[in-house]
């Protein structure tokens, strides 16, 4: 290959990748409700998305009556959404996601999510006023 081709593909290398990255949600506390299709009530809903190494990743938590959370980590992107394990519960009604998938779409502005298997979606959008999992997580 010679350097003038080389160039060319860098360049459209290059500008690729701002596309690549509007579709990774901002690190910080999502928040919203959790609506099911089996008809119970709705609860609260939190994620708290941190870059660590690199990757993307953080916690899921569910409000009362659910009150649990897990751990959410990275696991790959396909058709626009990202794909996180769930993983380590505290306990409760999270020890039945424990190895679920949590799948989220980044929106204008917020990301729908549902988790693989479970009657449960919902969109939620970035709270600038948690800046850490604690108080994220305690809503």
């Amino acid at each position: 290959m010679t350097l003038l081709p080389r160039t060319i593909f860098a360049a459209a290398a290059l500008t690729a990748l701002p596309a690549l990255a509007d579709t990774t949600p901002a690190p910080g506390c999502w928040s919203g409700t959790v609506s099911k299709s089996d008809g119970t009530p709705d609860f609260s809903v939190q994620l708290w998305l941190a870059d660590a190494d690199g990757r993307l990743g953080g916690t899921l938590h569910f409000g009362s009556p659910r009150a649990c959370q897990l751990d959410a980590r990275y696991k790959g992107e396909a058709g626009g959404s990202l794909s996180f394990s769930l993983t380590r519960p505290n306990g409760g009604s999270c020890t039945a996601l424990n190895d679920g998938t949590l799948s989220v779409t980044p929106g204008d502005g917020d990301i729908a999510f549902t988790i693989a298997g479970q009657p449960m979606r919902g969109v939620l959008r970035l709270d600038t006023r948690p800046t850490e999992v604690k108080s994220c997580l305690t809503q």
